[in-house]
């Protein structure tokens, strides 16, 4: 038996890595459209599912170069938007996780910072726009859980956040009726289930 999720609407990126269906290694073309800049997120989604499952180091070195690929095709979109900055502050911190992962502590610092960077910007420029609140959301719960011995370097650059003020905000982006509402709900059941250990609270979907 296999399990299929349906999202109306979804690009083809999207709804094959809802099925787990991956397709690791795509090379981003040049955005000309908002949907263009979803698709490059998805692509970059399915990078991170694959080296999360596989856990290959060679995979990991064959596929992180595309990291920098993704930014400079999001940077070369024409129409600047919300979603610009949004999306490369994402695949930022998409990375970083997996940095952390594959033992690259401190190129995942530096992608934190450029995520905080770029996340704290956007939110001035468009501050009603959901998927800011989500980034900042998994930011603060990264921030909260890191054990107090690393703590000492992201405050040196005032990257502070807590597990609690995290869970706010990802609660708010799930409840909107963004496009990535039900990929928000399952990133916050991961965190109850996982991190937080407290399955009965998680998101029922």
């Amino acid at each position: 038996m296999s399990l299929s999720l349906s999202l109306s609407g979804q690009s083809t990126p999207a709804q094959s890595l809802l099925n787990l269906d991956l397709h690791p290694g795509q090379t981003p073309s040049k955005p000309t459209s908002e949907d263009d800049l979803r698709d490059i997120y998805y692509q970059n989604l399915h990078d991170v599912f694959y080296l999360i499952f596989h856990e290959s180091d060679s995979a990991f070195a064959s596929l992180s170069q595309l990291e920098e690929e993704r930014l400079s095709a999001l940077e070369s979109f024409e129409n600047k938007s919300s979603w610009n900055s949004s999306i490369q502050a994402e695949i930022k911190l998409q990375w970083a996780f997996i940095k952390l992962k594959y033992g690259d502590e401190w190129s995942a610092f530096w992608s934190l910072r450029g995520t905080t960077k770029l996340i704290r910007e956007n939110r001035e420029k468009y501050p009603s726009f959901e998927l800011n609140l989500r980034t900042e959301g998994l930011l603060n719960i990264l921030f909260g859980a890191t054990p107090d011995n690393y703590k000492w370097v992201f405050n040196l650059f005032g990257m502070k956040g807590t597990v609690k003020e995290g869970i706010d905000l990802l609660t708010e982006s799930q409840n909107s009726e963004s496009v990535f509402g039900l990929e928000t709900a399952i990133i916050l059941g991961m965190i109850y289930s996982h991190l937080l250990e407290n399955s009965d609270t998680a998101p029922v979907f």
